[in-house]
């Protein structure tokens, strides 16, 4: 299952160390780029800042460039609603 993660849910389970559990239940985490730019604010607990920066590939990846969007046939011009179709077709 593919999942799009928000801010909170990451940070917090960053915080209390259990940041692998999103994999284990889900499998692949997209995290949309405005999700990634509120992870490296500065005011962002540093923690959370390395994790993300360093984050594992493999599970957490990062949505669909901007290209890849505007490819997509069901793009409107909403970047969340073509990220929505992408998923709808897996």
């Amino acid at each position: 299952m593919i999942i799009v993660a928000d801010t909170s849910p990451i940070n917090y389970l960053v915080l209390i160390g259990l940041q692998d559990i999103l994999p284990t239940l889900f499998g692949q985490i997209i995290i949309p780029e405005g999700v990634l730019a509120e992870l490296q604010a500065p005011a962002t607990p540093s923690v959370v800042g390395q994790w993300i920066a360093n984050r594992p590939l493999n599970n957490f990846s990062l949505n669909a460039t901007r290209e890849e969007k505007l490819n997509n046939p069901n793009y409107s011009g909403d970047p969340d609603e073509a990220l929505n179709a992408q998923l709808d077709e897996t």
